[in-house]
């Protein structure tokens, strides 16, 4: 082990090496992981000739260019935060590019866009220095994600993947095929850019028993990069699916409206000015009609999250919007006169809707035996 470069059987600490390498180097000891290194936080504070030759050696232990460079940060990839797209990435690095590519990833820590996000998701607002993870590159005949289940529907297993490099598909800027699998490898749906599907049926299920594999290592559901090169399957990286909810929560997510205000892709610094703003006009909007300000400090979740970030696109978060709706009086006229006004195509079914007003009924019943309970503690007290 050098003083500034770690590798998978150095067994770091994930302090030193951060999320993104931490999680492969607990994958590597089950999947084909293309090999790596990576250099600790502690690097930005010395010299460039002071690492630069522990880097080359480095390299060359992972053989001939090109390289991705990506970051490791300790708050990247956790069940709370992922990160996804904050930190610059560089790919297809030539080897005298690397030390640059490395000082560029360090300085995004302290990037507006990173601060935005970082106060999105309630972290400090203290600019961060990212480990750096240098990756040989696969040259991927096709790659891709997939998630081991689907964060929207939860009913099934997701496959995307594109021809080449699957940068553009994971920053949007391009589609791929899409495919839906059962919990058993079956093809449910497939949607194809063009005419010829990307994977066959036995590739599909490599990557949905690689998805699988990797959900039950970690413990939780899985968003996994893959890549394919001449018939050899590699797994990239493997993280958790932050917006997944167990089966009994309820997530749906729907644009009809707000695609006016917010079409196609957007940025996440934008996505998080528009969360922030609807936060705070509805919290206003709710103290203006007299919500007690009991009730909604015990909703602040909803507030907060009334909006949804997905594949780079803004949605409503449906039900955070009908437990809004039923903070007022005559919830069953305000949830059509919503749906309505949102242009929601279907109205929200009728056992939903009552387990909605059941759950709020039973909050404020706890608020109001709280109160009594303050009221006795007083009076027993004088």
């Amino acid at each position: 082990m050098t003083k500034y470069i770690l590798f998978p059987h150095d067994k770091p600490l994930k302090e030193l090496m951060g999320g993104k390498a931490a999680s492969l180097c607990s994958l590597g000891e089950k999947f084909p992981i293309p090999s790596w290194f990576v250099v600790t936080p502690e690097a930005a504070h010395q010299s460039l000739s002071d690492i630069q030759k522990e880097i080359t050696n480095a390299l060359k232990k992972l053989g001939d260019s090109p390289f991705a460079v990506r970051s490791s940060s300790i708050e990247e990839d956790t069940l709370s935060s992922s990160f996804a797209g904050q930190f610059k990435t560089f790919l297809n690095v030539p080897i005298d590019q690397v030390l640059e590519s490395i000082k560029l990833i360090w300085e995004s820590g302290s990037e507006q866009s990173v601060q935005a996000y970082r106060q999105a998701m309630g972290l400090d607002q203290s600019s961060i220095i990212p480990a750096v993870l240098v990756q040989k590159m696969v040259r991927a005949d096709v790659a891709g994600v997939a998630f081991s289940i689907d964060p929207v529907s939860q009913n099934c297993i997701t496959i995307v993947a594109t021809q080449g490099l699957a940068d553009k598909l994971v920053s949007g800027e391009v589609n791929g095929d899409t495919y839906r699998l059962s919990l058993q490898h079956e093809l449910i749906a497939q949607h194809l850019v063009n005419e010829s599907p990307l994977l066959s049926i036995s590739q599909l299920s490599q990557i949905a028993n690689v998805a699988l594999d990797s959900e039950k290592f970690f413990g939780c559901p899985q968003d996994i990069e893959w890549a394919i090169e001449d018939g050899n399957f590699y797994l990239l990286q493997s993280r958790p699916i932050t917006t997944f909810k167990n089966q009994e929560d309820l997530l749906i997510w729907d644009n009809s409206n707000i695609v006016e205000s917010y079409s196609g892709i957007v940025s996440p610094l934008t996505f998080s000015f528009a969360l922030r703003a609807y936060e705070g006009v509805y919290t206003s909007f709710c103290q203006l009609i007299r919500v007690p300000s009991k009730r909604i400090e015990e909703k602040k979740t909803v507030f907060m999250n009334m909006l949804g970030y997905v594949n780079g696109r803004i949605y409503y978060n449906l039900i955070n919007w009908y437990e809004l709706i039923s903070l007022m009086p005559g919830f069953q006229f305000n949830r059509r006169f919503m749906e309505q006004m949102m242009g929601v195509s279907e109205s929200l079914p009728n056992h939903i809707a009552v387990k909605i007003i059941t759950k709020n009924s039973q909050d404020k019943m706890r608020s109001f035996m709280g109160s009594v309970s303050g009221l006795r503690a007083t009076t027993f007290a004088n």
